[in-house]
């Protein structure tokens, strides 16, 4: 009995330690990223699949969130021709096992959840991550995002969707401006 208390000693230890080492290493990986906190006045240009373009402007807030181991992103924007609004909501944290960033996105009006990985190259200052997505019609979608961190105060963010085997195309830029 006494060996085993020592050895469920030992294990708790042993994972408050692990644990403690990863919230910091957490902490640490999404300090790269500490730019992208504050508020933002958005400018967004979608171009579909069919070459129509539409315009949405609009607004985001990121902010740290639980215990400096998530950057928590909310956004809001109305289409500037049809008023349309949409809002989402988006986490990004470091995962250990994975040795990659993951963005996970919510939608409003949708029940959809999209999880990238990816990386940040110190480098060129860009936060790059991936996702494969299957539509609802059958068709693949591969998208690369990037954002450019080289004036703090104005962000790029720009993501190329690749349609089964068609060419990539650039088909959303958002500007965002701190407010």
């Amino acid at each position: 009995m006494r060996k085993f208390v020592y050895l469920l000693f030992i294990i708790c230890i042993g994972n408050g330690v692990f644990a403690q080492s990863t919230h910091e290493e957490i902490k640490s990986r999404l300090k790269a990223l500490s730019s992208l906190v504050g508020n933002w006045t958005t400018e967004s240009r979608y171009e579909s699949r069919t070459g129509q373009v539409s315009i949405e402007k609009g607004s985001a807030g990121i902010s740290w969130a639980l215990d400096s181991t998530y950057l928590q992103w909310t956004a809001e924007t109305t289409n500037t021709e049809t008023g349309r609004q949409r809002e989402h909501i988006s986490w990004i944290t470091f995962d250990k096992e994975k040795n990659a960033y993951r963005q996970t996105y919510l939608y409003s009006r949708s029940a959809n959840v999209i999880i990238e990985y990816g990386q940040w190259k110190p480098e060129t200052r860009m936060f790059l991550t991936e996702v494969t997505l299957n539509l609802p019609d059958g068709t693949i979608e591969q998208l690369r995002n990037e954002i450019g961190f080289n004036d703090p105060d104005n962000l790029v963010y720009e993501s190329w969707a690749k349609f089964d085997d068609a060419e990539a195309v650039n088909n959303f830029t958002h500007k965002m401006t701190r407010k």
